[in-house]
């Protein structure tokens, strides 16, 4: 719990190493600029800026200093910026500053970098580029012994107080929220095919392969204002990341990000009617153009993101202001922190900056040594025009609060279990958001179903392509993992395993394709304490059930003198012929849920039963859903949940239609043919391939389609039968099969 949450002091202020601030020190116009320097312990050095150096700073109230300004345009050569860099270190760190600065700055090789956090009073400096601030060979943010970073002046934080270790902090959060990490990227103009958001959709899915049940993406193409409030309110993102392109000034000159709209020059736009092209992605037609400015923020939406990403670029052709008002806008409105941009970036780039940063933060990096990353990967690309001091941090707390997102189980502790095919696999597992976000909420102990369903359904078929699967187990999995993440048991039951639990060693193996109910009730207890789980039980919970057990399938009744095993089950068949046949399956179910409701007790269980429908029918309708499923649905504060994963005929034939209520369905179906592209660029990232190599391939497929369903696994199956060596240079004529 952070020290706002308990009533004390907010953090934010104690972790900064040193404050750099630049004031006016009177209200006119061209009045002289004071630096200060504050160390952690309270040390402060301050000098007044000379007037040489004043003239570099100075400038018009909205606009960057001339000798500051376009120092990102194309053309301007390096050494341009690395003069400006120095000339504004000049500036700031001179005489009694420089001093300081020079006994804070950690010596090479330190381990921990020293966290500065510039704050800027006059407005008109805030548009200076002080990402390029440069000492002889190095820039300041580029060095690994440092961590710089805008903290929002006085003004940004007017609503909500800036967090300065003053106090009780309401902008900081409080305990770290429990995982999967949200975010909500949203496609400002779908029908802008320059702005390449297929492919930074794709990288920012892309960036958690590895990390399967820790990100929730959801993507909004082209919303209206209203879609796009209803979103947020209803996704609660820790993170809105907006992908946009030509930000024109609105009416009164401010910044603003522009949605659904389309340059002049663009060839399919009807005549008459602003578009510029098939909308991206899965967006089947975008709405009516509208901007959202500064004002608009503060009306959005009651949730305020911890993080709002501007990753934003500006067409030459239709220069636009400055993200600084929207930022701030942000800022003053709740979130924690906002990433924006300073000056154009390319496309490319702007995917690469996004594929690296989410794949920092999936890590659980913090942002600012996130963000510090990426500043490096981008320096790597070959554009040399300055990309990497682009991105712009302003927050008003630490930033390590920014996202704050927990997970109560390490990775160490899976990292085994992780190597097992089933989850492995799912580095592979496309789209499904929706879909993984309605499984999770709908059940979880945490969830945002008001229904509190302890009964889940997973179902869907693919109805145009038998051959393929539509991935419901691939969704259990990834689900089960999201539970164990969150601090919850799971249990994954595969009903279709024809190898029964063997009663002990060299016992012979029974097999059976289809289970009745006792097999049903033996293969749940064993999975539940199988090693392979993600978070097994351990075999001490059952030890007072194996009696009771034993006893009932035998049909002796509990004072009998004859003995049973007390520790193990015997494994022997129902005695259907003995007393009481029902009484006795209904206390071997009673049993089974009394293990399991103490045991989740301590910690909530999720139990998947995978191909459900290879129950019998008969043992399922009569004994598994009504002495074992049900009582689990109707137990609304209970901590044990089930997930039956079938068809959709066993699940329509076999669940009472009266008890509809009382579970939560999730079917699936095939992909929509509008995120054809989308999701081929994603599999190829998850698969490690090019997509280049394949787009001639995935073409002439998605000609095949059309509008149509588009199988689940057809971009896999496509990337197996054309190896890329044949596909380098190639020109695909040949029929997709």
């Amino acid at each position: 719990m952070t020290a706002a949450a308990a009533g004390g002091t907010c953090p934010a202020g104690d972790r900064a190493g040193a404050v750099l601030s630049i004031h006016a020190l009177d209200d006119t116009p061209g009045s002289r600029l004071e630096v200060r320097l504050r160390a952690a312990d309270g040390t402060e050095a301050r000098h007044t800026v000379t007037a040489g150096a004043a003239d570099l700073l100075e400038g018009p109230a909205d606009r960057c200093p001339a000798r500051l300004d376009g120092l990102f345009d194309p053309g301007v050569r390096e050494s341009e910026r690395e003069a400006a860099g120095e000339l504004m270190y000049g500036a700031l760190f001179d005489g009694p500053v420089a001093e300081l600065w020079d006994g804070l700055r950690p010596r090479p090789g330190a381990r921990t970098p020293l966290r500065v956090r510039l704050e800027i009073g006059p407005a008109r400096l805030r548009v200076v580029p002080w990402e390029l601030l440069r000492r002889g060979p190095q820039w300041l943010w580029q060095d690994d012994r440092l961590r710089l970073l805008r903290h929002a002046g006085a003004e940004a934080a007017a609503d909500t107080r800036d967090c300065r270790g003053e106090g009780e902090c309401p902008v900081c959060p409080g305990e770290a929220e429990l995982g999967p990490l949200r975010i909500l990227v949203v496609v400002c103009n779908p029908r802008d095919r320059t702005l390449l958001a297929d492919e930074e959709v794709a990288s920012i899915r892309g960036a958690f392969a590895d990390r399967p049940g820790r990100c929730d993406v959801e993507v909004l193409d082209g919303p209206s204002k209203a879609g796009l409030s209803r979103a947020i309110e209803r996704l609660r993102p820790h993170v809105l990341h907006f992908i946009g392109h030509g930000m024109p000034r609105g009416e009164a000159g401010s910044a603003a990000l522009v949605f659904n709209w389309a340059s002049a020059q663009d060839p399919f736009a009807p005549s008459g009617v602003p578009g510029s092209g098939p909308p991206a992605g899965g967006a089947a037609a975008a709405g009516p153009g509208w901007e959202l400015d500064s004002t608009g923020v503060t009306e959005l939406a009651s949730w305020r993101p911890g993080l709002v990403v501007l990753n934003a670029c500006r067409s030459a052709e239709d220069p636009a202001d400055r993200l600084g008002g929207l930022a701030d806008a942000f800022l003053r409105t709740g979130s924690r922190a906002v990433i924006s941009m300073q000056a154009d970036i390319r496309s490319r780039v702007a995917v690469a900056f996004s594929a690296e940063l989410y794949r920092r933060l999936g890590a659980q990096e913090p942002l600012e040594d996130a963000l510090a990353a990426t500043r490096r990967r981008l320096r790597t690309e070959p554009t040399a025009d300055g990309s990497w001091a682009l991105p712009v941090l302003t927050t008003v707390c630490d930033p390590q609060l920014a996202v704050p997102v927990r997970f109560a189980l390490a990775d160490e502790s899976l990292t085994d279990v992780l190597l097992n095919k089933q989850y492995a696999d799912l580095r592979l597992f496309l789209g499904r958001s929706a879909e993984r976000r309605i499984a999770w909420w709908s059940v979880d102990s945490d969830g945002r179903d008001r229904r509190g369903s302890r009964l889940l359904v997973l179902t869907g078929e693919t109805h145009y392509f038998p051959e393929y699967r539509i991935g419901k187990t691939w969704l259990a999995h990834w689900w089960l993992l999201t539970c164990a993440l969150r601090g919850e048991r799971a249990t994954y039951v595969d009903l279709a395993a024809r190898d029964l639990p063997r009663p002990g060693p060299g016992s012979p193996q029974r097999r059976s394709t289809h289970k009745d109910w006792l097999d049903t009730v033996r293969v749940v207890r064993e999975a539940c304490l199988d090693p392979v789980q993600l978070t097994p039980m351990p075999e001490a919970v059952f030890a007072d059930s194996y009696e009771p057990f034993n006893r009932a399938v035998r049909g002796l009744p509990p004072s009998s003198a004859d003995p049973v095993s007390s520790t193990v089950d015997e494994w022997l068949p129902f005695d259907e012929n003995s007393s009481r046949p029902d009484a006795r399956r209904a206390e071997i179910f009673a049993g089974l849920l009394k293990v399991l409701r103490a045991s989740a007790q301590e910690q909530p269980h999720v139990i998947v039963m995978d191909n459900a429908d290879l129950i019998l029918p008969e043992a399922f309708e009569q004994f598994v859903y009504p002495l074992l499923l049900r009582p689990v649905a109707l137990d609304r504060g209970g901590a044990v949940r089930f997930v039956l994963v079938a068809e959709p005929n066993w699940v329509h034939r076999s669940l009472p239609a009266e008890d509809e209520m009382l579970r939560q369905q999730v079917s699936l179906e095939d992909f929509d043919a509008g995120e054809f592209h989308r999701l081929a660029r994603e599999h190829c990232l998850r698969s490690g391939l090019q997509f280049e190599w394949f787009e001639q391939v995935f073409e002439a497929a998605r000609g095949k389609f059309c509008n149509g369903p588009v199988p689940v696994g057809l971009f896999g199956k496509l990337c197996r039968i054309f190896p890329p060596a044949q596909l380098k240079g190639a020109r695909m004529s040949e029929e997709v099969p």
